[in-house]
């Protein structure tokens, strides 16, 4: 029901982190030809909140749709491009589970490529996403993902105390399935993970 798929902002009592929509078509409409607008694709965003930023007493949790800027972004007069944030949603559910214990240093990562390409110096560079998943602010991080026998290497902003990054890789195109691995480190501590990409 937007033009572009929002990100989510998610605030604890003033801790704020960043989570991502990864929609998936559902065709169960019926509507075949329609089925590749927006308000078609479904997505369940899974959140474990750190209990670290709780209080007794009242606690506030504010969510809120933040527009980033995208590749087919056309800048406006300004200069910027004009955003229309939202997120529609069907149900909110918020769990207590006991018998689970908040781990701090849980990492996770997904590579997703995107469907756009850019020219540079006469080559055709994919740009891919991926996505970083943490449970404590990254004072000190990086990415890399290594692909195709090269490597590649992002920081990892400090301005969210959990929740997830977006690092967009430019790289060779790749054609058939090609083998990823992403390697994260934070605050000391890092992470390997491999995934076949298509």
């Amino acid at each position: 029901e937007h033009p572009r798929i929002s990100a989510l902002d998610v605030s604890i009592n003033g801790h704020t982190g960043r989570f991502y929509q990864h929609p998936i078509l559902n065709y169960k409409m019926g509507n075949i030809r329609n089925a590749f607008y927006p308000e078609y694709s479904v997505d369940t965003i899974t959140i474990e909140l750190p209990t670290r930023d709780f209080v007794s007493g009242t606690n506030h949790l504010v969510l809120t749709a933040i527009d980033e800027p995208s590749p087919g972004d056309q800048p406006t007069e300004a200069g910027t491009p004009v955003g229309n944030s939202g997120v529609c949603y069907d149900a909110l559910e918020l769990e207590h589970q006991p018998a689970r214990k908040f781990d701090p240093r849980q990492l996770s990562a997904s590579v997703l490529p995107t469907i756009y390409y850019r020219n540079e110096d006469g080559q055709l560079q994919e740009m891919v996403d991926v996505f970083v998943r943490y449970h404590e602010q990254p004072r000190n991080g990086k990415v890399e993902l290594a692909i195709g026998g090269k490597t590649y290497t992002q920081a990892l902003p400090a301005d969210r105390t959990f929740g997830e990054q977006r690092a967009q890789f430019a790289v060779p195109e790749f054609k058939g399935v090609t083998l990823g691995k992403v390697t994260v480190a934070i605050n000391g501590h890092r992470r390997s993970f491999s995934q076949e990409l298509k």
